[in-house]
């Protein structure tokens, strides 16, 4: 039965498999019977897609992330107030370059 789900459901996978059963002499020897049909049930289950997959939503897990993104929320706040800080610095010390006359300078 499950040859016949096989062949509907992938037919270029079942044509290889009834090319690995039925391939070669007619006389088979029963070690050679076996190893194909290890290969052909290695590669049946191989083929098999997977069907739906359940969601899982970890609480736990989800409150830790949002705790991070807060924390780097947090830090990249900062990092702007520190860049506005600094452009606030570097216009302060250009008024007081400007300011100081030029003999002061060299």
């Amino acid at each position: 039965m499950w040859i016949v789900r096989l062949a509907l459901r992938r037919p270029y996978t079942f044509v290889v498999l009834a090319l690995l059963l039925f391939a070669g002499s007619l006389h088979v020897n029963l070690g050679d019977l076996r190893q194909r049909a290890r290969t052909v049930l290695a590669l049946a289950t191989a083929t098999v897609p997977a069907r739906a997959q359940w969601i899982v939503f970890d609480p736990t897990n989800f409150s830790q992330n949002v705790l991070t993104a807060a924390r780097e929320l947090q830090q990249v706040n900062n990092e702007i107030q520190s860049l506005e800080n600094q452009a606030t610095m570097l216009i302060n010390q250009a008024r007081n370059l400007a300011s100081q006359p030029y003999s002061a300078l060299a």
